[in-house]
């Protein structure tokens, strides 16, 4: 969202130094054409096939995607293209609900306003109980992105709210489990877009997944330590096939011996972490 090929300027030559690169604008962003579309990571998962079937032809390749690019890269690996080597989500957004998304980006923008950490946990919960109301509303807001009067009259036509609005719609948690491909997750430590809760989701459903995660960065790490970001897309793309088996071997076993009655409570309070 609001993103384009631009933010890669600092990875794609050193990733152009092993493989041949492919980097494109999503319609409606960067030097794409725009206009009011369902701009959908459904659909932009059908132009990701496109692409790879069109410039890639019958070679293998990889797949990176960025915040909603990492979205639209869960979506496309999914689906399980024949061609399709290994995977890479970095701070992908929108793979949660929308209730914890919304809380926490609530919760993300008085803290950076008001640099007061400990608002955080009220702002989280007054925006829970909104949200929970505006769940009776008759009208649901993903059905303004459905139909053409709702996209153009109420969003305007513009396609990083509509987009937006389709991210946050769109269910992925079938999705999470389809994926086989070996995928690297690399997350900024401070992501205040995407919380790094979802990297964990991911790295717990997914098959074959392993999590890093990138210190003093937010949500590019691309922009903000593009050094340890190349190296690690590097790593995870040039590793042999028996470099990631041990690496995904590491792995914390999803299946442990249960130590307590498996009962928790959070009341009044925010970033509390139950496994």
């Amino acid at each position: 969202l609001a993103g384009s090929t631009d933010d890669w300027k600092k990875t794609i030559p050193a990733l152009g130094e092993n493989f041949h690169v492919l980097a494109f604008d999503l319609p409606g962003f960067g030097k794409s054409d725009k206009g009011s579309q369902h701009y959908s990571p459904t659909r932009y998962a059908r132009l990701a096939q496109y692409l790879a079937d069109h410039y890639l032809q019958h070679k293998p390749y990889h797949v990176v995607g960025h915040s909603m690019g990492g979205a639209i890269a869960l979506r496309y690996a999914a689906q399980r293209p024949l061609r399709l080597q290994r995977l890479i989500l970095v701070d992908a957004a929108g793979i949660l609900h929308p209730q914890v998304i919304t809380k926490f980006q609530a919760g993300s923008m008085v803290e950076r306003a008001s640099g007061v950490q400990q608002a955080r946990g009220f702002i989280e919960r007054l925006s829970g109980k909104i949200l929970e109301q505006s769940e009776k509303l008759p009208v649901s807001p993903f059905d303004i992105v459905d139909n053409a009067l709702g996209r153009d009259v109420v969003l305007q036509g513009e396609p990083e709210k509509i987009a937006a609005l389709e991210l946050a719609g769109e269910d992925f948690s079938r999705a999470i489990a389809a994926v086989t491909a070996p995928t690297l997750i690399l997350w900024g430590d401070y992501d205040l877009v995407a919380p790094l809760r979802t990297g964990n989701v991911l790295a717990a459903r997914m098959q074959h997944a392993r999590l890093e995660i990138i210190y003093d960065s937010g949500h590019e790490p691309m922009l903000d330590q593009p050094q340890f970001l190349n190296t690690s897309l590097k790593k995870h793309l040039l590793a042999t096939t028996q470099e990631l088996a041990d690496a995904y071997a590491q792995k914390t076993p999803r299946t442990l011996p249960f130590t307590s009655e498996r009962k928790g409570s959070c009341s009044g309070t925010s970033g509390k972490i139950f496994e």
